[in-house]
C-alpha cells in the first residue's frame, strides 16, 4: 500500500513539473513573438537617415511652358541695338532660353549668364547634333545616368551622352549636375555676379577639357551682355551700353496748344484730306463748340494728320506697388503678371535700380 501511495505521489510531482515547464515555455514564446513584432515595427517606422549617401529624388525638369515671360524679349532688341556683328542665331537662342536660365538661377543659385554661355557654347546655339537629337544643351555625359542615352563622338569615339524628352529637362539637369557634385562645390562660394570666377572654376573642376573654355565663356558673356540677366535676379542696377532709348513710344501728332495730354485715355480722330472741323463734328456727332474746347482751339484751322480729341474716356485706376526688402524689378514683374519692360516704361525707369519704399505703378 505504501508503495502505491509513493508511486502516485511521484506521478503527481512529475506532472506538476511538466506543467510548469509548459507555462514557462509559453511565456518565453510569447515574449519572443513580442520582440519580433517590436523589431518589425521599428523597421517599418524607422526614418530615412539624412546622410550624404541618401539620394533625394528631385524633379528632373521645370515646366515653365504655362508661365509668361516676365521680361520682354523686345527689350533684348534694345540690348543688342547698334551691334551689327552679333550672330542672329545666337540672339535667337538667348531670347528662347534666357527665361529658363533666370529660373534656374533663382532656384539653384547658378548665374544665368554662365548657364546661357555654356548653353550657347556646348550646343552651338542649339544647332549641334547632340542638341537637336537628344535635347542635350550642355554636353553632359551619361556617368551613372539611368535615363535615355545617345552615343556621339566627342573626346573619344562613341561616347555616351544623356538624352532628354524636353529642353527644360536639360537645363534642370545641368543645375543638378553642378549643385550635387562635390567637385563643383567651390563654384557656389563665388558671388553670383562674378561670372569670370565661375567660368574659371568650371574649367578647374574639370567640366571641359578645352583649356580655353573659360575665355570662350567670358567672351560670350561680355559680347552678348549676358550678365544683364544676372542683374534682373539680383536686383542690381544695369545701364544699357548703347544710345537707344529703352522706351520706344510711337510719335503722336498732338493737337495745337494741348500740352502733356495722354491720348491713350482719349477717343481721338486723325484729320484726313478734305476734312473740316465742322464736317468732323457732324461725322462724329460732336458739337463744334465741344470739339474746339476739347482741343483748346481758338480757330477752325486744322491740318492733315492732326489728332483731334472727340471725347474723354474714363481714366483707368492705377495700381501701385511699394518696393520691399528683397524685391527686384524682375520679381515684381513676375508676381504682378506683367513684364520688366512694361514696368520700366510706365515708371520711366532707365535701369533696373529700385529702392526700398519706392512706389511703382503696376498698371
Amino acid at each position: 500500500m505504501k508503495k502505491i501511495i509513493l508511486l502516485l505521489l511521484t506521478i503527481t510531482l512529475i506532472s506538476s513539473c511538466r506543467s510548469k515547464k509548459r507555462i514557462t515555455s509559453n511565456k518565453n514564446n510569447s515574449r519572443h513573438k513580442k520582440n519580433i513584432q517590436h523589431r518589425t515595427n521599428r523597421v517599418v517606422i524607422k526614418p530615412v537617415k539624412n546622410d550624404s549617401k541618401t539620394k533625394v529624388k528631385t524633379p528632373l525638369y521645370v515646366d515653365i511652358s504655362e508661365n509668361k515671360t516676365f521680361f520682354d524679349v523686345d527689350l533684348l532688341d534694345v540690348l543688342y541695338a547698334n551691334k551689327p556683328n552679333l550672330l542672329i542665331a545666337k540672339v535667337d537662342y538667348i531670347k528662347k532660353y534666357s527665361e529658363l536660365a533666370i529660373h534656374e538661377m533663382e532656384t539653384y543659385k547658378i548665374p544665368a549668364s554662365i548657364t546661357l554661355a555654356q548653353g550657347l557654347l556646348e550646343s552651338r546655339y542649339g544647332k549641334s547634333i547632340l542638341t537637336t537629337k537628344a535635347k542635350n544643351h550642355f554636353g553632359i555625359k551619361c556617368h551613372k545616368w539611368k535615363g535615355q542615352r545617345v552615343y556621339h563622338d566627342d573626346d573619344a569615339k562613341g561616347e555616351c551622352f544623356r538624352k532628354y524628352e524636353m529642353h527644360e529637362a536639360s537645363y534642370r539637369d545641368h543645375s543638378l549636375f553642378l549643385a550635387h557634385k562635390k567637385r563643383y562645390a567651390k563654384l557656389f562660394t563665388y558671388p553670383l555676379n562674378d561670372y569670370k570666377s565661375w567660368a574659371r572654376g568650371l574649367q578647374a573642376a574639370g567640366y571641359a577639357t578645352d583649356k580655353k573654355y573659360p575665355q570662350k565663356l567670358i567672351k560670350l558673356i561680355e559680347e552678348y551682355e549676358l550678365y544683364y540677366f544676372d542683374t534682373l535676379v539680383l536686383g542690381e542696377d544695369y545701364e544699357f551700353k548703347n544710345d537707344v532709348d529703352i522706351i520706344k513710344t510711337p510719335e503722336i501728332i498732338k493737337p495745337k496748344k494741348i500740352i502733356s495730354t495722354n491720348l491713350n485715355n482719349l477717343n481721338t480722330y486723325t484729320v484726313e484730306f478734305g476734312d473740316t472741323l465742322y464736317s468732323i463734328s457732324k461725322k462724329k456727332n460732336v458739337s463744334l463748340i465741344a470739339l474746339k474746347e476739347l482741343n483748346t482751339l481758338d480757330t477752325n484751322e486744322i491740318s492733315i494728320g492732326q489728332k483731334l480729341i472727340l471725347s474723354k474716356l474714363p481714366i483707368k485706376k492705377t495700381i501701385e506697388y511699394k518696393v520691399k526688402v528683397g524685391d527686384t524689378i524682375y520679381s515684381i514683374a513676375r508676381d504682378n503678371q506683367t513684364t520688366v519692360s512694361n514696368l520700366m516704361e510706365i515708371n520711366n525707369l532707365k535701369s533696373n535700380n529700385i529702392a526700398i519704399g519706392q512706389l511703382l505703378i503696376i498698371k
